[in-house]
């Protein structure tokens, strides 16, 4: 698991919980939110003020119908980028460090300038789900959101108004005038987690300083161990000799998670495996990739494997996309295939 991965993780975390916090003050609020639904010509309906319907420029000025509301600001789909994504169905439990980290390949921005949010899952074939991604430019929304926290509001939540006329696709939820927003919440959070970790550290430093005077003993102890593992290690090799047989085999036999690790960042983007078996020096993959013939090159020039081949015919997925393949490869050792 790389760095980034764990940041996308703890990030996701603070996000669904400031989210859960934050929908749970709300529910404690009165009145319905305000949705301001944008047309043409930058002129927005006013919705959900006192019943009627207002149309209204959005310039800043104080407006009575908006303060210390809950605005709803429903985007034209001409603001943003809507792109299809289709996932692994296992990966539903984890759409927000998911979509996050495809956000710079499917938008011209990286996720901190970014506005995005996404429609939802729906069910495709091979075990998989597809939905799509609303994004935009952060820089092209704050202005409207610094004219409505001016104009009064209490919080913001951006949506698009979806091209396909389902539900608005909400892509960003913001505080003003005082209220407890996600931010606020998501930042409190982190806080609290970085001041427990700093704690820890305290304490784990206080630990060592006590434990400083044993030093010297433990570290007697610690090479009277040793000792004795060393002639228990030479009366092993004498008394057994299947342990050296054992030892060498362990060291030419390929690591399975080496391999695995090997495999997956060998793999590109429109590929990915279905199953992995390895046995007798082979490792056969078995999965679906949009350009299959390509994959035999990519595979061997992985250090550690070597003679990659097709073991059965390549199949057309009933979907269309892409094509089921099963490939076979050569290990080699154990070092080959970790670097």
């Amino acid at each position: 698991m790389s760095v980034r991965m764990i940041v996308d993780g703890f990030a996701a975390w603070l996000d669904l919980v400031a989210e859960s916090v934050v929908a749970g003050l709300s529910r404690l609020r009165t009145g319905e939110p305000v949705q301001l639904v944008e047309t043409d010509g930058a002129v927005f309906n006013l919705r959900g003020a006192g019943g009627a319907d207002l149309r209204m420029p959005l310039d800043g000025a104080p407006a009575p119908a908006l303060r210390n509301r809950d605005i709803d600001l429903l985007l034209q789909p001409r603001h943003f980028l809507y792109r299809p994504l289709e996932l692994p169905k296992r990966a539903g439990d984890y759409l927000q460090g998911i979509v996050r980290s495809q956000i710079d390949r499917l938008t011209p921005w990286p996720p901190e300038h970014a506005m995005f949010g996404w429609t939802v899952p729906e069910d495709a074939s091979d075990d998989r789900i597809r939905l799509s991604v609303a994004a935009t430019s952060r820089a092209r929304i704050e202005p409207l959101l610094h004219d409505l926290k001016t104009m009064g509001a209490r919080s913001v939540r951006v949506f698009m108004q979806n091209p396909d006329g389902g539900a608005p696709i909400k892509v960003h939820e913001q505080a003003g005038s005082g209220a407890l927003g996600v931010g606020h919440v998501r930042n409190a959070l982190f806080a609290t987690v970085a001041g427990l970790a700093v704690a820890a550290a305290v304490a784990a430093l206080a630990s060592d300083m006590l434990g400083s005077r044993f030093a010297s003993e433990l570290e007697e102890r610690e090479q009277q161990i040793g000792v004795q593992r060393r002639i228990l290690a030479a009366s092993a090799q004498q008394d057994a000799p299947g342990v050296r047989e054992l030892e060498q085999r362990k060291h030419e036999v390929t690591p399975t998670v080496l391999v695995l690790d090997a495999l997956a960042r060998a793999l590109p983007d429109h590929s990915y495996a279905t199953e992995v078996s390895i046995a007798e020096g082979k490792l056969d993959v078995l999965g679906i990739s949009s350009d299959p013939p390509a994959l035999i090159a990519m595979l061997e020039k992985v250090h550690g494997f070597s003679r990659a081949s097709f073991a059965a015919p390549t199949t057309q997925v009933d979907d269309g996309a892409g094509e089921r393949f099963h490939i076979q490869i050569d290990l080699a050792n154990a070092a080959g295939a970790a670097q």
